[in-house]
């Protein structure tokens, strides 16, 4: 078993936290133009979705992303846009 797997297993809260907190420090190689997301929340996301759920394609990751509730995205500090409370 990974490590990955045995820190899921045990505190799945625990882990999205390490996981952020880990992926926070990858620098970001985008151009501030056309940037929607914070660079961590896209790799947050995108690493729940091929590593927890098994998704391998941008489609399905991109339609577990979209359809986070609140509380997962608040979980990852994704909660920027005060309109509409998405980030």
């Amino acid at each position: 078993m990974a490590l990955w797997e045995a820190e899921l297993a045990g505190d799945p809260l625990g882990m999205a936290l390490s996981l952020a907190g880990r992926l926070a420090g990858v620098p970001d190689p985008r151009k501030p133009r056309g940037r929607r997301h914070r660079l961590v929340v896209v790799l947050v996301l995108t690493a729940c979705a091929t590593l927890v759920v098994g998704d391998d394609c941008v489609t399905a990751i991109w339609q577990r992303a979209a359809g986070a509730g609140q509380e997962v995205l608040a979980r990852i500090d994704a909660c920027d846009d005060a309109w509409t409370g998405r980030t």
